[in-house]
């Protein structure tokens, strides 16, 4: 497990300096992933291997595709989760989604308590989910600024390394 978790850990970490540099993910980067994660799946595990890559790549985009349609999570952050089930399966993605939520969730405070704006960003979203906008954008970036924002890259990296050092034998 050691090479295929190097090996993604340099994707991961080769997406987050690009989303921190330009605020995106590149489709090659996700790309190549998908196709490295597919092979690896493949010679590791055989066919079912291969099966089991192409469930944990469906996995990330059923389970949320709502964020994305609120705005909450980017295009790129669900390709990347993709790529994570490519390598490791559906099992291991959606423990790396949970974990590297609460990451975010932390980080989210960090932002909320560093930009001095907790209250009024709470209130904005009670008052989006009580209009029920849940059909629009939660975020706005002509309305709301980037400095509300995160690169969830980030989190998705520490999650995977939360993830894999929790498993038998850790990284």
């Amino acid at each position: 497990m050691i090479p295929r978790t190097a090996v993604l850990f340099v994707f991961l970490v080769s997406a987050a300096v690009c989303d921190l540099r330009k605020r995106r993910i590149p489709n090659r980067l996700c790309l190549c992933g998908l196709i490295t994660g597919l092979v690896l799946q493949t010679v590791f595990g055989g066919g079912s291997g291969a099966l089991s890559g192409a469930a944990g790549m469906l996995v990330p985009a059923v389970i949320l595709f709502p964020l994305f349609a609120l705005g909450a999570l980017g295009a790129g952050d669900i390709k990347l989760f993709a790529v994570v089930g490519s390598f490791f399966g559906s099992a291991f993605v959606l423990r790396h989604i949970a974990a590297s939520m609460a990451v975010g969730g932390v980080c989210a405070v960090g932002i909320l308590v560093k930009n001095r704006n907790w209250k009024e960003r709470i209130l904005y979203f009670f008052g989006y989910l009580k209009a029920g906008k849940g059909r629009g954008k939660y975020y706005d970036a002509a309305r709301d600024g980037r400095q509300n924002t995160m690169h969830f890259s980030v989190p998705m990296a520490l999650g995977f390394l939360i993830v894999v050092s929790s498993m038998n034998g850790g990284i």
